[in-house]
């Protein structure tokens, strides 16, 4: 190929994500070309929508997102809860009219990059390197989807919520010794398929077993009840996906 920006993109993110630094604009720009496009996305904010039609793959650099979608009946699904890096419409640049984009929404301000189909793939063709970084990403998003599908099955509710927290904890909490889970209930039980009812039942469930607090309409817990939760549900982890 004639370069490699995109790739030098990913690996760069990739990189600061690792080392739990924040990507910006300046970090990036050396790398950008007339194929992408960079831009913000608000907290609560739709980064896609399923009525979207621009002909671009979404590549979020920074942020945290919700995808989900929705039915005609107004039920809503949610697909994934994902922290950046992560691509959007990439069955949209291979399949194209085949596919729609999920309803993707930013849970935190979130930094984008709109890139060019063609170039995506062109990328993904040509480029050894950056195509095993798709397949790794794809990867992980089956084995995600394979296990949040056992828990919807499987679990109880008390043990989908206190997997739910755990995950929210490892990824979201600042503070060592407590966490407040800012999302609206709602949200939280589309995540762990249950109805707004059972998880009002399963909040105050886990409540009475001294495992969470309320804190202004929020539910909050220390690292004392995570570490407890992970004891209780021992055997999950380990096919639950969680960290």
């Amino acid at each position: 190929m004639e370069n490699n920006n995109l790739l030098d993109i990913v690996l760069l993110v990739n990189s600061k994500k690792n080392n739990n630094q924040c990507i910006s604009y300046a970090d990036i720009k050396p790398f950008l070309n007339d194929k992408m496009t960079y831009f913000t996305v608000s907290k609560g904010d739709y980064i896609t929508t399923e009525n979207t039609s621009a002909k671009k793959v979404f590549y979020v650099l920074s942020g945290s997102i919700i995808m989900m979608r929705d039915s005609k009946k107004g039920t809503r699904f949610v697909l994934a809860r994902e922290k950046a890096p992560q691509f959007l419409g990439m069955d949209r640049a291979i399949f194209s009219e085949n596919c729609v984009f999920t309803n993707t929404l930013a849970l935190e301000d979130c930094t984008v990059l709109a890139i060019d189909p063609s170039y995506f793939l062109k990328n993904v063709k040509e480029n050894l390197d950056f195509s095993f970084e798709i397949v790794k990403i794809l990867c992980e998003r089956l084995l995600k989807a394979s296990y949040r599908s056992d828990q919807i099955v499987f679990y109880t509710p008390p043990e989908k919520l206190m997997i739910y927290i755990v995950k929210y904890w490892s990824q979201y909490h600042t503070d060592k010794k407590k966490c407040v889970i800012k999302e609206k209930n709602a949200l939280i039980a589309d995540a762990i398929g249950v109805s707004i009812r059972t998880l009002y039942r399963t909040i105050n469930e886990l409540k009475e077993q001294g495992l969470l607090t309320m804190e202004k309409g929020n539910f909050v817990v220390t690292h004392e009840q995570v570490e407890e939760m992970k004891i209780i549900c021992e055997d999950l982890w380990m096919t639950s996906g969680a960290e």
